[in-house]
């Protein structure tokens, strides 16, 4: 009776051990663009894992992955938002960290109006944009595709953004809305072309039903030979 006792503790300390050890790791959801998709194409991979860093914040990496290869036209991106809380009530974004030769980069909220007289960071989205976009004319003083990141690159790339995140409300884990503001290079004129992506990959959850059954399915095993010990 006492190895069984001792078996049971084992078993529900492994159990929840994993569960907790599982819950602790980083948040990571990621869209594949396809060729139903506005803008350069099929084959950009966005990612975003963040992390809890304690109460209410979040440290987060995101990163663009182009596929390489040739296209018909250049592509940039100037802007990323995200919609990470319901409401409108955007989590405050501080940026730590863009790719070299770029921006520089500003954090929203709040929401600005940039070049194309896009109005980006409302409905409660953070996110961040290349400063020569902000309070452009439309005349093209300012804006420089060189401080955007390019996209139609020969070769694969990923770009990198770090950020800190902070919010009272409960933060999205399965799916996260997210905005790419794409330049279209072709025209020469700096044309805007904005994504509303919303698509975003639900990241499996940890397999606690999977552990608690195996940890009853243990314990009926060990009911049964104490039962037969029991009955000779």
């Amino acid at each position: 009776m006492k190895k069984i006792c001792i078996l049971s503790v084992i078993t529900i300390a492994v159990i929840f051990g994993t569960v907790l050890f599982t819950q602790a790791e980083p948040i990571t959801l990621n869209y594949l663009t396809n060729t139903g998709d506005e803008g350069p194409g099929s084959g950009f991979l966005y990612t975003l894992t963040y992390d809890s860093t304690g109460s209410n914040s979040y440290s987060a990496t995101f990163t663009v992955t182009t596929p390489g290869g040739e296209f018909t036209q250049n592509w940039w991106a100037g802007w990323f938002t995200f919609k990470f809380v319901e409401g409108d009530n955007a989590a405050q974004l501080i940026l730590t960290g863009f790719p070299e030769g770029s921006g520089p980069w500003t954090a929203i909220p709040p929401p600005v109006s940039i070049y194309g007289g896009t109005n980006i960071g409302q409905g409660g989205r953070s996110g961040f944009y290349v400063n020569s976009l902000f309070g452009n004319d439309g005349s093209g003083a300012g804006f420089d595709y060189d401080k955007l990141i390019f996209l139609t690159t020969s070769g694969l790339t990923t770009y990198t953004f770090t950020f800190t995140l902070t919010t009272d409300l409960t933060v999205f884990t399965n799916e996260i809305p997210f905005q790419v503001g794409y330049y279209d290079g072709a025209t020469g004129g700096g044309k805007v072309i904005t994504n509303r992506l919303s698509q975003a990959v639900s990241v499996p959850e940890p397999s606690t039903i999977l552990l608690l059954g195996a940890g009853l399915i243990g314990f009926g095993i060990l009911g049964r030979k104490f039962r037969a010990k029991s009955s000779m």
